[in-house]
Parts: structure tokens; C-alpha cells; sequence
């Protein structure tokens, strides 16, 4: 009777160690996602709510405008018909 008692005393202490690992591991989840969910959302509006003003007086050689790609823009937008569209160039 003391060795069934002492095994399920071991896992039921078990299951709670467990219980506090999966806890401890949905915690830090959520954290995470917070975390990444002010980054994103500082990011968002930093990126729609800069004038674009500044882009278009902005001259900091990030991309050419002989020929212009879309990876080259500082804004990130893409080049249509081989202008740049922060610019304004055609």
C-alpha cells in the first residue's frame, strides 16, 4: 500500500511540475507576442505617419536614379515603370 500511496504521490507532483512548465512557457508566449505587437505597431505608424516630404527632399544616395529598383528605395515601395515613387521621379 505504501509503494502504489509513494507512486501516486510521484505523479500527481509530476503532472504539477509539468503544469508549471507549461505555465511558465505560455507566459513567456505571451510576453513575446506583446513585445513584438508594440514593435510592429511603433514601426506601422512610424512608417505611415513620416511626411513623405522628407523622402522626397532626402538625397542620401540609397538609390539610383539612372536606374532605379525596387530594392534600392529607401522606402521601401516599389519602382513602377522606372521611376521612383518617394520622389516623384518619372
Amino acid at each position: 500500500a505504501d509503494k502504489a500511496a509513494l507512486e501516486n504521490r510521484t505523479k500527481v507532483r509530476l503532472l504539477a511540475i509539468r503544469e508549471r512548465e507549461l505555465e511558465l512557457y505560455v507566459n513567456n508566449c505571451r510576453t513575446m507576442g506583446m513585445v513584438s505587437a508594440i514593435f510592429s505597431g511603433l514601426g506601422f505608424f512610424g512608417l505611415v505617419y513620416t511626411k513623405l516630404d522628407y523622402f522626397k527632399d532626402a538625397n542620401c544616395g540609397w538609390h539610383s536614379h539612372q536606374a532605379p529598383e525596387w530594392s534600392e528605395c529607401p522606402v521601401g515601395e516599389a519602382m513602377v515603370g522606372g521611376g521612383c515613387q518617394a520622389c516623384g521621379d518619372e
